[in-house]
């Protein structure tokens, strides 16, 4: 007869709490580190802004279904270009 297994399951919202808590923990540190330095301050700027272009080029599709797709022209001006 074979043994049962446990299954472990995770609490409901699991997931959501250790993101933000990694993600807070990561905000901090990129704080501090901006604040030790004018030079180490920029690099930490570049560096932010490489991270959110990164994730707007992996979350692209999702924001495309919020957004809409580019059309290149602005609304301001749909009117006129049908």
């Amino acid at each position: 007869m074979s043994t049962p297994t446990k299954k472990t399951t995770n609490q409901p919202g699991h997931d959501i709490v250790v993101t933000s808590a990694f993600s807070l923990i990561g905000v901090a540190l990129l704080a501090l580190l901006a604040n030790a330095g004018p030079k180490i301050g920029k690099v930490v700027i570049i560096l932010m802004v490489g991270f959110a272009i990164g994730w707007a080029l992996i979350n692209s599709g999702w924001m495309e279904k919020i957004l809409g797709p580019p059309t290149g022209i602005s609304p301001i001006y749909k009117r006129f270009t049908g």
